[in-house]
């Protein structure tokens, strides 16, 4: 089932999916990842471009996310403007180098809106599992929360969320990783002073994860 807005698997048919994968990653012993992705002050382009301009920017993003990811992931609409990918097979290292690729695709090239164009920027939450039995509520949880710590320290930045064993609680779990700028809506003047400002991301190195 899609939804009618962004074609998008709905949260019915996404969760449905992530089930089956998290069944087949136990099976087999191999990792798995989800990545939670939210529009940075989303609220504001309805307020200040209305509702058709919004509707535009969800579709837009949701094309710049399937370009990002491979073929065989899953995209899903989670609801409003948070969009979820499942990851088969994908570490946390490699979860969090594609969460980052996705940051820098939504941010680096403005959206065309009929009123004119805007940059909207994203906050991304990331958790993996090894193949441990864990459940899709449990690990759409660890991803929300990472999400939160995401949004919470300024947006437009990945957020992990670190496992060992069981799904732990506490804040202090939650590592982020900054772009190069706090999350924004922006009429830019200048595209080139946007993409040289996205640049100074790029030298940003992933972060080491434990298990």
């Amino acid at each position: 089932m899609k939804d009618g807005l962004t074609g998008l698997l709905n949260r019915t048919a996404f969760f449905e999916t992530l089930g089956r994968e998290l069944a087949r990653a136990s099976r087999q012993n191999r990792s798995l990842a989800l990545i939670m992705v939210d529009l940075d002050y989303f609220k504001k382009v309805n307020d200040t471009c209305g509702h058709l301009a919004g509707d535009a920017v969800l579709k837009e993003s949701a094309r710049r996310i399937q370009g990002s990811v491979r073929p065989y992931d899953t995209v899903g609409r989670y609801g409003g403007e948070e969009i979820v990918i499942l990851l088969p097979g994908c570490g946390q290292e490699e979860a969090v180098q594609r969460a980052e690729q996705i940051r820098r695709n939504m941010a680096k090239q403005p959206f065309a809106l009929s009123t004119g164009e805007v940059y909207v920027t994203c906050s991304l939450g990331v958790c993996a599992t090894g193949g441990s039995e864990t459940t899709p509520e449990e690990l759409v949880q660890a991803s929300d929360q990472a999400l939160y710590s995401a949004k919470k320290n300024g947006r437009n930045r990945v957020a992990v969320y670190t496992r060992r064993g069981c799904l732990p609680q506490c804040p202090e779990n939650v590592t982020t990783r900054p772009g190069s700028e706090h999350g924004s809506l922006q009429y830019p003047g200048d595209l080139a002073t946007a993409n040289a400002r996205e640049e100074t991301g790029i030298t940003d190195v992933p972060f080491a994860i434990s298990f």
